[in-house]
């Protein structure tokens, strides 16, 4: 830029709200859901405290839903500037970031950042995100949502991060799908939708969008919502390399979880963790075509012919 601001500042994305000595600034919600463990948490909250933030004003919105191992209080000890919200443990990740985004919103910021707790940001990771949208405005002609990807720490590969489209299931009996696409290390690239776990929305994109649809208490609300802006005509793109780290989830399903009764392991399949049924249904209906009962039907089929086929098998 000729005049040696952060690009990303001259954003066509929400006019400047405060003077900085000629260098327009740019507001930033960081939304954040926490529960039960506070250390990632407590991190997470001082890794943000040393991001470069050349022209950009932070302001943290923090879920604590229900947490029972002081989350809440050591939050408003150490970080008193955080705007810090109560739930009962039954918001869980889509309710808590939905609370947290909507108290945002009736505020009014230039970008809104979804992030999870347990992704730790390279210090530039913001900077790089928002000239990345810029540079997709420029090119693109359209505000865009900005996905930040996160590598895993055991290897480097990519965890979370932007998704691109492919076709699954055989012709003619096809539908739309999404696998991860891991970033290009130099320039910004597109893609279909993205996780949740670090991703910038411009104010011109949420004023459109919306917030997160309550439909999805836990999972699915982060790709909802990144189809949902792109059906709007937003692009959504995955910015140059890795911005961070977050582990990626290695654990048993506990619907696979064979210490578990079946019981127990059918109702963790339909639970909010899993694919609930109205849930699931709501997002295969809105983004996977007309054959929709197909994908939503695979899951709970899956899980039966699995079971039948150990018992089959004499496994208990």
């Amino acid at each position: 830029m000729a005049d040696g601001s952060c690009p990303a500042l001259r954003a066509g994305q929400g006019e400047a709200r405060r003077d900085n000595g000629g260098v327009p600034p740019a507001s930033v919600a960081v939304l954040l859901a926490a529960h039960n463990r506070v250390a990632t948490t407590l991190r997470c909250l001082e890794d943000l405290q040393f991001l470069a933030l050349d022209g950009l004003g932070l302001e943290i919105f923090l879920v604590d839903d229900g947490s029972s191992d002081g989350t809440g209080p050591q939050v408003a000890a150490r970080f008193p500037k955080v705007h810090l919200f109560v739930g009962d443990g039954s918001l869980y990740w889509g309710g808590g970031m939905r609370l947290v985004f909507g108290e945002a919103l009736a505020r009014g910021f230039d970008f809104y950042l979804l992030l999870n707790d347990d992704t730790h940001l390279h210090p530039h990771a913001l900077e790089a995100m928002v000239r990345a949208g810029n540079a997709a405005l420029e090119s693109l002609g359209r505000p865009a949502i900005v996905v930040g990807s996160v590598a895993d720490p055991e290897g480097g590969g990519l965890s979370y991060g932007g998704w691109v489209a492919r076709r699954g299931g055989l012709w003619p009996l096809s539908w739309p799908s999404w696998e991860k696409a891991a970033p290009d290390p130099v320039q910004w690239r597109e893609c279909a939708t993205m996780n949740g776990n670090c991703v910038l929305i411009p104010a011109a994109v949420a004023e459109r969008v919306g917030n997160l649809d309550p439909t999805f208490r836990h999972v699915g609300g982060d790709l909802d919502y990144g189809l949902r802006a792109r059906q709007a005509g937003f692009p959504v793109v995955i910015a140059p390399g890795f911005v961070g780290v977050c582990a990626l989830n290695r654990g048993l399903p506990p619907w696979r979880d064979r210490r578990r009764s079946l019981v127990q392991r059918w109702s963790a399949l339909r639970g909010p963790k899993g694919f609930p049924v109205a849930g699931w249904a709501a997002f295969v209906r809105r983004h996977k075509g007309p054959l929709w009962v197909i994908p939503w039907a695979l899951p709970y089929l899956a899980f039966w012919l699995r079971e039948v086929g150990l018992l089959l098998r004499g496994r208990p």
